[in-house]
């Protein structure tokens, strides 16, 4: 089975991409980030054209979280346990295929250490590990995959002295993540030579290599995995997204 984790940063405005990778790649599930748009605007009958069944939580011009499966997915269900934002955000949606437990997840980027907005993606963090670990068992099938927002480790981040304290590298949020793997899930680290998943458009980081590894698969025990590597050709296009697609394979 072959998975895939992309922040498109908007569907439509790369649903070429998306089209040209799902006909190429032939991903069994495809987990999409920031579509920005609501279900309505969802472009289904397009992704139904090239095999897919989608599912969503969108919201309006921000966010939202997508699932593209070849097989109908099951136990389809929106959102975090007590979602910690007065106005719930589009961040999160779960399914079922192929007997594995999938959680697409799109974690808040937080701003700046100091602002409301990074204590919103502490609490929104803590509401994952509360939902992860009241609905799945640590000996099930289960994907936790999506934008983290998070590098775990120095390794994942281009210049650690740039990067240190900022809120994708902040003690606080790595702790949230390193919960997530004591509860039972594995890091499947890229098997590139650049692990890294996401390169900022300014300074040419992209073509610099200045990147960082914030797009993950976390998995429990009982889904085995084969292989793993980032598809930085999509992020190489022109109108590309500034990150690139995870994809996996899992034997089954």
């Amino acid at each position: 089975m072959k998975v895939v984790t992309w922040n498109v940063n908007s569907v439509r405005a790369r649903l070429d991409h998306v089209l040209a990778f799902l006909a190429e790649e032939q991903p069994d599930v495809l987990a999409l980030q920031e579509i920005k748009c609501e279900v309505h605007d969802l472009p289904t009958m397009e992704f139904r054209a090239a095999g897919y069944t989608s599912v969503a939580l969108g919201q309006k011009s921000y966010n939202g979280v997508a699932l593209l499966t070849k097989e109908t997915p099951a136990e389809v269900r929106d959102g975090l346990n007590g979602d910690p934002g007065r106005v719930p955000e589009a961040r999160a949606i779960s399914a079922k295929v192929g007997g594995i437990s999938f959680l697409n997840v799109y974690v808040p980027n937080g701003a700046e250490v100091s602002s409301d907005k990074f204590a919103y993606k502490l609490k929104w963090l803590e509401a994952l590990t509360d939902t992860i670990d009241s609905r799945y068992y640590d000996d099930e099938p289960l994907v936790v995959l999506g934008d983290f927002n998070i590098a775990p480790r120095d390794e994942d981040v281009w210049d650690t002295r740039l990067w240190a304290g900022s809120v994708l590298c902040e003690p606080r949020v790595r702790q949230h993540l390193n919960n997530l793997l004591e509860w039972g899930l594995r890091d499947c680290i890229p098997e590139n030579e650049s692990p890294f998943t996401w390169w900022d458009y300014r300074g040419a980081g992209f073509e610099q290599d200045n990147g960082l590894r914030i797009d993950l698969t976390l998995h429990t025990d009982a889904v085995a995995i084969q292989s793993s590597r980032v598809g930085r050709k999509w992020r190489s296009l022109e109108r590309a997204s500034d990150h690139a697609p995870v994809i996996v394979e899992i034997a089954v």
